[in-house]
C-alpha cells in the first residue's frame, strides 16, 4: 500500500490517499479517481500502474502558526 499527498484541485485543500498494489509488473501510469475529504469533489489522479483501488482516505489540514 502506497498514500499520497493530493491537493484538490477544487478547493485547494490537501488530503491523503492510500492505494493498494494489485499489479507489482504492471508498468506505465494511470488515473484513479478519488472524492476529496474536504469539499466532497471527485479529484482525477495520476499514480503509478501497480496501484489501483483507493483504500483509505485521511483529512489533512493546514495548521495556522500560534
Amino acid at each position: 500500500m502506497k498514500t499520497y499527498r493530493i491537493l484538490c484541485a477544487e478547493c485547494k485543500e490537501p488530503f491523503f490517499a492510500s492505494f493498494e498494489a494489485v499489479d507489482e509488473a504492471a508498468e506505465g501510469m494511470g488515473e484513479e479517481t478519488v472524492t476529496c475529504v474536504n469539499c466532497r469533489k471527485q479529484v482525477i489522479v495520476t499514480i503509478p500502474g501497480k496501484y489501483q483501488k483507493p483504500h483509505v482516505l485521511m483529512r489533512s489540514r493546514r495548521v495556522s502558526p500560534a
